[in-house]
C-alpha cells in the first residue's frame, strides 16, 4: 500500500483513477470487457503494434480508448467497455 501512495504523491493518477472505475462498476453492477478483450477486437479491425490502452469515461459511458502504429500510420480507437461496440 505505500507504494500506491508513493506514486499518488508522484502526481501519477492512473491507479487510482483505474481504481475509481472498478469500483463504481462494481457498485452500480455494471459489467466491463476485458482490456483483453477490446484489444482483440481493435486488432481484427487494424492490424499492429499496440501502444496505449486506457479506460475512460466519455459522456456517462465507460470505453477502452486504444492506439496502434501499423507501417508507420496510427489509429485510435473507442472500445465501448460494456458492448464490446
Amino acid at each position: 500500500m505505500k507504494n500506491l501512495r508513493r506514486l499518488g504523491q508522484n502526481g501519477c493518477t492512473v491507479l487510482p483513477k483505474l481504481f475509481l472505475f472498478i469500483f463504481k462498476a462494481m457498485k452500480s453492477g455494471e459489467h466491463f470487457i476485458s482490456e483483453d478483450d477490446a484489444v482483440n477486437i481493435t486488432l481484427k479491425k487494424f492490424a499492429g503494434n499496440v501502444v496505449a490502452v486506457e479506460l475512460d469515461e466519455d459522456d456517462g459511458r465507460y470505453v477502452y480508448e486504444i492506439e496502434i502504429i501499423s507501417g508507420g500510420k496510427e489509429a485510435e480507437f473507442e472500445i465501448d467497455a460494456k458492448t464490446g461496440k
